[in-house]
């Protein structure tokens, strides 16, 4: 297991992520991950970002305005897209008294029911422009100076919504504040780490935004295809490094937790990004209700204690294995160079249903030896390995639907054809399987 990372090296992470995937063309800056590793690990800030990355050279007036990017309406303006639930955020952000909230929610359910109609993209950002500035006559100058604050935490909230990639459309420090107490989401070091993954969050996040922004505004242009092309090969690894943000924060925060919560954490995040890798199969519903049916017997319940361990350790196996099977073809979807080929990616997502699979298989074979036959799960497994049996022979031979091959395989009374029971069992084995299958689908 490689070392878990420190709160500085989240910041080393944010500054190579606003910084590494910036393309010069566009007359962004551009530090190196390895420069960034040498530099002492300071609190986060964009003006920091921008101070200290060295100066890229301007290219040519003529190739500049071959790969310019037409800029989107006030990009920013256009990125958050208020909502009546984000009511709630300006008042938390801003801390509105009664009267202030009263006018700006009448203020944002106007700019709604403007947004609602159909507009092009610069229009949505001069009725956001007119709202802010309405909200501005409203408020005090140190409560309209934290509306940058307001738009961070309304980009954290849409987090999901822009998301491709596993693991990057999780809010981290909301989903760990639900595991934990008020005393431990109330510490120093939680609030710390709290603080600095919303900063580098809200980097990332308005950079992401700017640029599906700056997509969308020149879709419909006539815009040289490699400006394009330029766009997606930034945005690709900007996606990657949010995602690698929030799984290094949960392994930080996990840190400052005992280890048995730690470890929930780290389990819990990670089921939230790859939610297809940890609901693959039935092996741990099979066991948890072994569990229960060999409570009141101890002999049985140490042996299913035992099939237990076994399992954990072969799903993690495997899990290890189809998370990256899973990483890869999200990354392969998100347009970044350098790793599997479409064939890799199949080939080892397929291996990876398989393999989880076997874990299943393995599962119900041994339950069925130790699980008698008079309890339900036991009568259960016994009738779930014949049908599983009884469709893989056919699906194998290539037979499955002919004829003749399901009456040899059903016509249990011999008699040349399939009666009622015979047929409800046909149908029962071949809906159970392909249910079965598709729960094996990464």
């Amino acid at each position: 297991m490689s070392p878990r990372p420190t709160s500085s090296s989240i910041s080393v992470l944010v500054l190579a992520a606003l910084s590494v995937h910036c393309n010069p063309a566009f007359g962004q800056s551009a530090v190196g991950a390895g420069d960034l590793q040498s530099q002492p690990a300071k609190p986060v800030a964009a003006e920091k970002v921008k101070a200290d990355a060295p100066a890229v050279a301007t290219p040519p007036a003529s190739e500049a305005a071959a790969h310019a990017v037409p800029p989107p309406v006030r990009p920013n303006a256009f990125a958050v897209r208020y909502m009546m639930r984000d009511m709630e955020t300006m008042a938390e952000v801003l801390q509105l008294d009664a009267t202030q909230a009263s006018i700006i929610e009448a203020m944002l359910s106007d700019y709604l029911a403007e947004t609602s109609v159909s507009r092009q993209v610069g229009e949505y950002a001069q009725l956001a422009e007119r709202f802010r500035t309405n909200v501005q006559a409203v408020l005090s100058e140190e409560q309209f100076a934290r509306w940058a604050d307001v738009d961070a935490a309304v980009r954290r909230s849409r987090l999901a919504l822009g998301a491709t990639l596993p693991g990057e459309g999780i809010d981290v420090i909301g989903l760990v504040k639900g595991l934990i107490d008020q005393k431990e989401r109330e510490s120093r070091e939680f609030t710390a780490a709290s603080m600095e993954y919303a900063a580098a969050l809200d980097l990332l996040l308005a950079r992401r935004t700017e640029l599906l922004d700056a997509i969308r505004a020149n879709s419909s242009r006539a815009t040289p295809a490699e400006t394009m092309r330029a766009l997606a090969d930034e945005l690709g690894p900007l996606r990657a490094s949010i995602r690698d943000l929030n799984m290094r924060t949960a392994e930080h925060v996990a840190t400052l937790l005992s280890a048995e919560k730690g470890a929930l954490i780290v389990d819990s995040v990670r089921r939230a990004a790859y939610p297809s890798v940890f609901s693959a199969g039935e092996a741990e519903l099979f066991v948890r209700r072994a569990r229960e049916d060999a409570a009141s017997n101890d002999e049985l319940r140490a042996t299913i204690d035992v099939i237990a361990e076994a399992l954990e350790s072969r799903l993690a196996d495997a899990r290890v294995r189809a998370i990256e099977a899973v990483r890869a073809r999200g990354e392969l979807a998100a347009g970044i160079r350098g790793g599997l080929s479409a064939e890799q990616v199949d080939e080892r997502i397929k291996q990876s249903e398989s393999e989880l699979m076997k874990v299943d298989d393995w599962v119900i074979d041994t339950l069925v030896v130790e699980m008698p036959e008079s309890t339900a799960l036991g009568a259960e497994l016994r009738q779930e390995i014949d049908r599983r049996d009884r469709y893989r022979r056919l699906r194998e031979a290539n037979a499955w639907g002919q004829p003749e091959a399901t009456l040899a395989e059903f016509d249990a009374n011999g008699n040349g054809q399939l009666d009622a029971a015979e047929s409800d069992a046909v149908f029962r084995t071949y809906t159970r399987n392909v249910s079965r299958f598709a729960k094996f689908r990464l």
